[in-house]
């Protein structure tokens, strides 16, 4: 395998319809400067080892996505609801012999925020936090998608991501880790799409732009119906005009190469051969995005056309009007 498992959790207020997003650093070696759900790398024995008797976990909890070398998600569950407390201060928590689950919060907890401090020192203490009646709070991440990193012509680290939204009715106080994070942020999902597209005035990676519009359009749908249980392997074109004008291909659009998807190195084409036409026939699923010294992902477009053509699992309805 060439590539990390990591697991990431979009903690969504389905309140009044707020995400949780967090700002990574400038010297972040991944996606620098840039907005993220909060998430991380898993670690396949340690998270494997969590006691299960110390967690809501059910063997027979739906697993929608299967994930290489997992027989069981219950790891990625684990680093999952780890990676939020470490970078947010957020614990998801449930208690024995009832059916309340709570999200604890370092910002009003000076105890739990010591905690924190230790596991992010010696992540082995991490089960201590759980004890009595109090559980990890597990059954509450719902699979939602998975996203393998493209290659890129400068060799850099690929991760194969879950993503699991947990659904939350309120926005809770963040104090997010100020080694890896300068911000965190509840915000509609629009609002933060708008400052990514168009000219741009933030950083944010395609697979946060793309599951924040699958978020934006889910009005009235149970998200647990949403799992889109396809691995998603964008494949990269570079503008030959313009290098930092980049398109990423997605499963079922005329240009994605399906052969060893994960492996297609990435091509350079003229702009003429990248325009979408009007009158474009041939199913299109992609998005176009531009890179700056300081922006690594802005101005984002998301180009979708006769999508009903796109064999296997898509992830809009053929309704939708995304062009």
């Amino acid at each position: 395998m060439t590539w990390k498992t990591a697991a990431t959790i979009i903690l969504f207020n389905t309140e009044i319809r707020q995400v949780l997003m967090m700002k990574r650093g400038g010297s972040a070696p991944f996606m620098p400067n840039s907005y993220v759900f909060p998430g991380g790398v898993v670690e396949a024995q340690r998270d494997a080892e969590f006691p299960k008797q110390k967690t809501n976990f059910d063997c027979f909890m739906e697993q929608s996505i299967k994930m290489e070398s997992f027989p069981s998600d219950y790891p990625l569950r684990v680093a999952a609801v780890r990676e939020l407390f470490e970078e947010s201060g957020l614990l998801l928590v449930a208690y024995e012999n009832c059916r309340e689950r709570q999200i604890l919060n370092c910002s009003e907890d000076a105890g739990l925020e010591d905690w924190r401090k230790k596991v992010c020192q010696d992540p082995k203490l991490f089960p201590q936090l759980f004890f009595g009646n109090t559980k990890m709070d597990i059954k509450s991440c719902v699979p939602w998608s998975n996203w393998l990193t493209p290659l890129k012509k400068v060799p850099t680290k690929r991760y194969d991501s879950i993503f699991f939204v947990v659904e939350t009715k309120n926005s809770p106080n963040v104090k997010h880790c100020e080694k890896e994070m300068t911000e965190a942020v509840w915000t509609e999902p629009s609002k933060i799409i708008g400052r990514s597209s168009g000219k741009g005035t933030i950083s944010l990676p395609p697979p946060q732009y793309y599951e924040l519009l699958r978020l934006r359009l889910s009005v009235g749908t149970p998200l647990t119906t949403l799992a889109n249980p396809t691995r998603i392997t964008p494949q990269t074109i570079i503008s030959e005009e313009n290098h930092s004008f980049t398109v990423n291909i997605f499963p079922g659009d005329h240009c994605y190469i399906q052969e060893n998807a994960e492996f297609v190195e990435p091509r350079v084409m003229p702009i003429k051969d990248l325009t979408i036409d009007s009158e474009e026939t041939r199913p299109v699923h992609r998005m176009t995005y531009t890179s700056t010294p300081t922006l690594q992902y802005t101005a984002h477009e998301l180009h979708l056309r006769n999508i009903e053509k796109i064999e296997g699992t898509h992830i809009f309805s053929t309704s939708t009007k995304t062009s």
